[in-house]
């Protein structure tokens, strides 16, 4: 019985999800600062006018609208990269499944009330922000696919521990068959 190994799988589930909760409302921010100082660098950029005999905003017109195309579209991009790092919580869970020694599901259900705390606390610095109404906030409010699923985190955290706590202690007792 390697019973330090099990345990050490079981921290690093825990890590990984944790990651992927700081990660998404990271994301979350991250976008919305981007959005927000796009919005307002880029006009300034595409209105300089003519320098000498060169049409400025002409050429930073077309250099500026793709990036600008992408910085919009990372409200979406963002949110699915959360949605598949979430995805990939069941992959971790079934790809290590172990047979599950008892004395782990003390350990697995401790790690999860702190993890389902530390979401709710994520969610609610999420609704503090979006609580304001200045322009950051307008700006935060707009990733709706990874607002929701920040808000909602709680929810969606314990659903996926629940089911990952399934999926890796539904071999306990197998061991003791061979």
């Amino acid at each position: 019985m390697n019973k330090k190994g099990e345990i050490g799988f079981i921290l690093g589930f825990f890590v990984i999800t944790a990651v992927i909760l700081v990660a998404g409302f990271i994301l979350l921010m991250v976008s919305a600062l981007v959005n927000l100082g796009a919005d307002e660098i880029i006009p300034e950029i595409q209105d300089l006018g003519m320098i000498d005999n060169i049409n400025i905003s002409k050429y930073s017109v077309a250099a500026t609208q793709p990036v600008y195309s992408v910085i919009q579209s990372l409200n979406w991009i963002s949110g699915m990269i959360y949605i598949i790092g979430l995805v990939g919580l069941f992959g971790v869970s079934l790809s290590f499944r172990i047979t599950g020694q008892k004395w782990l599901i003390p350990i697995f259900l401790l790690w999860s009330l702190l993890l389902i705390m530390a979401s709710i606390f994520v969610s609610q610095m999420y609704e503090d922000i979006i609580s304001d109404n200045d322009d950051f906030s307008n700006y935060v409010k707009d990733n709706t696919l990874l607002a929701f699923i920040v808000l909602n985190s709680p929810v969606i955290f314990t659903t996926i521990i629940f089911i990952s706590g399934i999926i890796m202690f539904s071999g306990v007792g197998e061991d003791n068959l061979t």
